[in-house]
């Protein structure tokens, strides 16, 4: 519906990095997570939603919100590892969700689960831990890798 279609939107709009960094000023990280949250069940709202999010994390996240980085980061932690619960055999919420994921996560998916090399692992999609070596990340490719500048803003970055 409706959300749908704003959040299509917004993802063809922060594509450019300045209309990025423009929304996130505009509270749009928030807005997106609200309806995130409120839409858990509409794969293309979540798979919009979960775009939008990861095109705004890698144009820059201001230094004006340094105070409450905490918080947004653990909200975008909670929403995107609650779609890929939600949409387990969804191979494409998945590889956006891992990409917002490694954006805002140290070490997300760059060493493989002990749990679930000995067999299972309780976490399942909220496991932060590769489950085998095709969802294995490697340091050094980019953004995706977490090189991003959100990164950099918790650490106390540029």
């Amino acid at each position: 519906g409706l959300q749908n279609a704003a959040l299509f939107l917004l993802r063809s709009l922060v594509k450019d990095s300045a209309a990025a960094r423009q929304a996130v000023s505009n509270g749009a990280v928030d807005r997106v997570l609200a309806a995130l949250a409120l839409c858990l069940k509409g794969r293309e709202v979540q798979y919009s939603g979960l775009v939008a999010l990861r095109y705004m994390l890698e144009a820059g996240y201001p230094n004006r919100w340094q105070d409450s980085l905490k918080t947004v980061r653990a909200n975008i932690q909670e929403t995107t590892l609650q779609a890929k619960v939600t949409h387990q055999s969804d191979e494409g919420i998945h590889k956006v969700a891992d990409q917002v994921l490694a954006l805002v996560m140290p070490r997300f998916k760059e060493v493989l689960c002990w749990h679930f090399q000995s067999g299972w692992c309780r976490l399942g999609p909220k496991c932060t831990y590769a489950h085998g070596l095709e969802e294995l990340r490697s340091v050094g490719r980019g953004k995706a890798s977490g090189k991003g500048y959100f990164r950099g803003a918790f650490a106390g970055g540029a």
